[in-house]
């Protein structure tokens, strides 16, 4: 099954992992088979394998799985219950804070994503991603001194398309007409 995993031949090592008689103290095998299921596309399979685990017992290396598969199905609570657990034990992980504030914004916990998209820029000031959501979320509550201080920091000669159009509507807001119309 790891053979088959690692060469991107998902389904066939779903095949072979079910085949075999798994110890459920085998952690890496379950994680590949999770990981297999999700990379194939089978979010409801992975879905009830954890269903059927009290997250009293899951392994650590399954967490980042499963908030991955939560996410996936739309199951935005458990996500956030999920990258709450992996933060909590990599604090410093700019990408589990990351999917944690997105988690909790499609959870409408717009306060939890603020907080952790700031962490994420407290971390990595050059997080694009996070920038940008965050700047949304200034322009939605009307903080433009904070969306105009974050959205210029961000910009570059290379900036996203969606940086650019959210530096614009910060200055346009501000009535600085023209540097609006040079950011869209």
């Amino acid at each position: 099954g790891r053979e088959l995993y690692k060469e991107g031949n998902y389904k066939q090592a779903v095949d072979v992992l079910l085949s075999c008689e798994l110890a459920e103290t085998d952690s890496i095998a379950a994680e590949w088979l999770v990981a297999s299921w999700f990379l194939s596309g089978d979010i409801i399979s992975a879905g009830n394998y954890f269903k059927a685990i009290p997250d009293s017992i899951l392994p650590s290396n399954l967490w980042n799985w499963k908030a991955r598969t939560s996410f996936s199905a739309g199951s935005y609570d458990d996500a956030v219950l999920c990258y709450s657990k992996l933060v909590q034990t990599d604090s410093l992980n700019v990408n589990y804070i990351r999917q944690l504030a997105i988690a909790a914004e499609k959870n409408e916990q717009p306060e939890l994503a603020i907080l952790n998209y700031e962490k994420a820029l407290t971390l990595n000031p050059k997080d694009v991603i996070s920038g940008t959501r965050l700047i949304d979320w200034y322009l939605r509550k009307e903080e433009l001194l904070k969306a105009d201080s974050l959205s210029a920091s961000l910009m570059t000669a290379d900036s996203l398309p969606e940086l650019c159009r959210l530096r614009g509507d910060v200055l346009y807001r501000l009535k600085e007409y023209e540097q609006a119309f040079i950011a869209y």
